[in-house]
């Protein structure tokens, strides 16, 4: 579990660019002490931008010999590689959702993330039922102790990483002023009056490739090929969870799956009052360059 790795930053307009372009010139760039130069940031947001490359999975840290030292280079994941040559400005929603899912699927390096939107019972609350929650939560699953001050730091993030612009903290700096990109996928609302903040459970509008991608990621990490509805509504890691899907909508996704890519690809069928969605031998990295293809 890692809290407030963010170093109390959000994800800035244009940092993934700059980020993925910084690891792409140079790989060593990040424990380079002139990164603040090249990126234009200071010290605390270089550890963040690099922290968000990785909890996002869109970079990983790989330790080399030096001589007699070991120094630790930044490499672009696969995924990385593939926004980096599709959507290296992060202008398409598709890439703002997969960076939101592996947040919000990241127990390891984004455990608020993954606890909001997978564990927290829930939609409605206020910042101290949010740190009293998931620090029993962290008490329950973990040796780990944490102060209560990062958990405190991680919901300020979060609100500005998801709630909409008008609904944040008026009194901010100018430097927390800058929004984060993942506020236009309308995860959150704020509420200025009461203190409280409500996920929007029942998104409608997420694109079908984005659901067929969250449909990739949650099989694979279960080892399987085949799930129950009611199973991607509910579980953690599911698309369901992590992009806050009723389940209507899953049913309403699931049968355009099948109609879009196919049944070899994509086949949900109803039988004995279980509705069962089978997927196809599909390369996850395949169906995401698939994805940015057809949107040009």
């Amino acid at each position: 579990m890692l809290f407030s790795g963010h170093e109390t930053f959000h994800i800035r307009e244009g940092w993934l660019h700059k980020g993925l372009k910084a690891v792409d010139s140079d790989p060593f760039l990040f424990s380079d002490p002139h990164a603040t130069d090249y990126l234009g940031v200071g010290k605390n947001m270089v550890n963040s931008i690099r922290y968000w490359l990785t909890a996002a999975k869109l970079a990983e840290e790989v330790k080399v010999k030096s001589g007699e030292k070991i120094r630790t280079k930044l490499e672009l994941t696969k995924l990385g590689k593939t926004i980096w040559r599709y959507d290296p400005y992060f202008e398409e929603d598709l890439s703002l959702w997969i960076i939101h899912h592996h947040l919000a699927s990241n127990k390891d390096r984004a455990t608020s993330w993954y606890w909001l939107f997978n564990q927290f019972p829930m939609r409605r609350f206020d910042g101290q039922t949010f740190v009293t929650y998931i620090s029993r939560w962290v008490h329950d699953n973990s040796k780990k102790k944490i102060v209560l001050s990062s958990l405190q730091k991680d919901l300020n993030c979060l609100i500005r990483t998801y709630a909409q612009p008008s609904l944040k903290h008026r009194k901010v700096s100018p430097e927390d002023s800058f929004e984060c990109p993942l506020a236009t996928l309308r995860l959150m609302e704020g509420f200025e009056n009461t203190g409280t903040y409500k996920l929007n459970l029942g998104q409608r509008d997420v694109p079908l490739d984005v659901f067929g991608f969250g449909v990739l990621q949650f099989l694979a990490s279960t080892g399987t090929t085949e799930v129950r509805l009611n199973e991607l509504a509910t579980l953690p890691g599911a698309p369901g969870r992590v992009f806050l899907l009723s389940s209507e909508s899953i049913v309403t996704l699931c049968e355009r799956l099948e109609e879009k890519y196919g049944k070899r690809k994509f086949s949900y069928a109803r039988t004995a009052g279980m509705n069962l969605l089978k997927v196809g031998n599909i390369e996850i990295l395949d169906f995401v360059k698939e994805s940015y293809e057809a949107r040009k």
